[in-house]
C-alpha cells in the first residue's frame, strides 16, 4: 500500500458535493487542452464520470496509470 502524500499531484482528500453514479467508456473522444501559456495538445478520454447532478466529466489516464479529471489544472479545453 502506497501514502496518498507519495503520489505526485495528490493534495488533500475532500467531499465531493455531487457524487460519481456512473461511469461510461470515452468512446474515442478527445480533449483539446491550452495551459496558461498557451501551449496546446491533445488527449484522449478514457471514460466520463456521471454525477448525480448529470454533468458528466472526461477522465483521463496518465503514464502511472493513475485517472484524473481531464479538465483539472488546464486554463481551458474543448472536447
Amino acid at each position: 500500500m502506497q501514502k496518498a502524500e507519495d503520489i505526485g499531484g495528490f493534495v488533500q482528500p475532500y467531499e465531493d458535493s455531487t457524487p460519481v453514479i456512473s461511469t461510461i467508456p470515452g468512446g474515442g473522444w478527445p480533449i483539446d487542452c491550452i495551459d496558461g501559456e498557451g501551449s496546446t495538445w491533445t488527449d484522449p478520454i478514457m471514460a466520463w464520470s456521471i454525477q448525480a447532478d448529470g454533468t458528466a466529466n472526461p477522465i483521463q489516464v496518465d503514464s502511472d496509470g493513475l485517472t484524473d479529471d481531464a479538465t483539472t489544472d488546464i486554463a481551458s479545453y474543448r472536447t
